[in-house]
């Protein structure tokens, strides 16, 4: 919810396509870890793509839809 605040301050949309949630929070879980483990993988699979994703577009409004595929995230 925070990201998505975020990126509409800037006039970006993001949507996530079913199974994204699903693959995080299982990518993600290991209880010896906590949360700690859940914001490396945000990070490392969704943050820093989205990030590379906008700055190559360099588009000031964008709309990136986020899929699920061979157990990895795909942006568009």
């Amino acid at each position: 919810a925070a990201l998505k605040k975020r990126l509409a301050q800037r006039g970006c949309t993001l949507s996530l396509d079913r199974g994204v949630e699903e693959l995080l929070a299982r990518t993600s879980w290991k209880p010896s870890e906590g949360a700690r483990l859940v914001r490396r993988v945000l990070e490392e699979k969704l943050e820093n793509p989205l990030a590379q994703l906008l700055i190559r577009r360099r588009a000031q409004k964008s709309r990136v839809r986020v899929s699920a595929a061979s157990n990895r995230l795909v942006l568009r």
